[in-house]
């Protein structure tokens, strides 16, 4: 039973996160926002160095300022560009959900 409780919260929240990548990317709007800080983190996804990057924009009513996590590559740019400008493409009903441009168009590269 608690395996299977543990399984069912797991695919929930998958659900979830699977459906607002979709909404973001379905009805996501682009706009130019500017790196605040750019932190290191002690998390490593397949073999890869996570950042936490803090990005103000304007999302049509208000600046907003928010975070994302980035890994690898794109984030060892970022530390080089705080205070510059990056495109940001963030979901309007939920502007603090957003990822940058340099996310989507990045391979990405797993390792088993």
């Amino acid at each position: 039973v608690l395996v299977a409780g543990f399984g069912l919260i797991l695919l929930v929240s998958g659900i979830r996160s699977r459906k607002a990548r979709l909404g973001l990317l379905t009805n996501g709007r682009v706009t130019t926002g500017t790196v605040d800080e750019v932190e290191t983190r002690n998390v490593r996804v397949n073999n890869q160095q996570g950042y936490l990057a803090k990005v103000t924009f304007y999302d049509g009513k208000q600046q907003t300022q928010a975070t994302t996590a980035v890994y690898g590559l794109t984030g060892e740019r970022l530390c080089e560009m705080t205070g510059e400008s990056v495109s940001v493409l963030y979901d309007p009903q939920n502007p603090s959900y957003f990822v940058l441009a340099t996310q989507l168009a990045t391979n990405v590269n797993f390792r088993i």
